[in-house]
C-alpha cells in the first residue's frame, strides 16, 4: 500500500484532527454571564462540522465500503460506531438548548464520552479507508475523496441517529433533514459551518445596462 495514493487516508486523518481541535475548543470554552452565547458558538461549530462529516460518510463512503472484502461486516461495525457517537451528540445538542430531559446532564462526563466515541469512530473510519485504498485504483480514490469534499458542506448540521444511514432511504432522509436542520438553525441562531459558494459571474453588457451599473476593466477608463 506504500505506493498507493493515500489521499483518502490523509483526508480521514486531517478531518479528525480538525474535529478534535473543535471538540477541545467546545469543552474548554466557558461562556460569560454577560455573553452566555459565547460557549454555544463553539459547541455549535463542533456539532455542525462533526455531523456534516458523518452524514457525508453515509452518503459517499458507505456504498464504496460495501464493495471491499468483508465490506458488509465493516459497514456494520462502522455504522454502529457512528450511531453511538450521534446519540451522544444528540444529547449535547439537547442540553445546549435547555431540553427538560437533560436535567442531570454532567458536561465533563459527556465530553469524555464524546471523545471516546470519536476515537472509536475514527478507528473504524481509518480501517475502512485503508481497505478502500487497497481495493481501488488511484483515479477512483481521487474521485471518492473529491466527492466527499464536495458533499460534506451540504450535509445536515445535526445528529440523526435513528434515521436511515445507508441506501436510497438514507439519501432521501438526509435531503429532508438538511431542510429541517437549516430551519431550526435559523430559528435558534446557531453558528454552523457554511458551504463555500462559487463566486458570482460578473454581469454582461446587457446586465450592466439593466442594473444601471457599468463596469470597466482595470486598464479601461470610463468614457468622457
Amino acid at each position: 500500500m506504500s505506493t498507493k495514493n493515500a489521499c483518502l487516508i490523509d483526508y480521514v486523518r486531517s478531518t479528525h484532527d480538525d474535529l478534535s481541535a473543535r471538540l477541545e475548543a467546545a469543552r474548554l470554552m466557558q461562556g460569560r454571564r454577560d455573553d452566555p452565547r459565547q460557549q454555544r458558538h463553539r459547541i455549535d461549530d463542533f456539532l455542525g462540522a462533526t455531523c456534516q462529516h458523518l452524514h457525508a460518510l453515509d452518503e459517499v463512503m458507505l456504498p464504496a465500503y460495501a464493495k471491499v472484502p468483508d465490506g458488509k461486516s465493516l459497514c456494520h461495525d462502522f455504522t454502529a460506531s457512528v450511531k453511538h457517537l450521534e446519540v451522544l451528540l444528540y444529547h449535547v445538542n439537547a442540553h445546549e438548548y435547555g431540553s427538560s430531559i437533560e436535567g442531570s446532564f454532567d458536561w465533563p462526563a459527556v465530553w469524555a464520552d464524546v471523545e471516546r466515541a470519536m476515537a472509536d469512530e475514527r478507528g473504524c473510519e481509518e480501517e475502512l479507508a485503508r481497505q478502500l485504498t487497497d481495493a481501488l485504483d488511484d483515479d477512483r480514490l481521487d474521485d471518492l475523496t473529491d466527492r466527499i469534499h464536495r458533499v460534506e458542506p451540504q450535509e445536515p448540521t445535526r445528529p440523526h441517529p435513528h434515521q436511515p444511514h445507508g441506501g436510497r432511504m438514507g439519501s432521501v432522509s438526509r435531503r429532508m433533514m438538511k431542510r429541517t436542520d437549516a430551519f431550526w438553525d435559523a430559528v435558534q441562531g446557531r453558528i454552523v459551518p457554511e458551504a463555500e459558494h462559487a463566486p458570482k459571474k460578473k454581469p454582461g453588457l446587457l446586465g450592466q445596462y439593466l442594473l444601471a451599473s457599468p463596469r470597466f476593466g482595470h486598464d479601461e477608463d470610463p468614457p468622457e
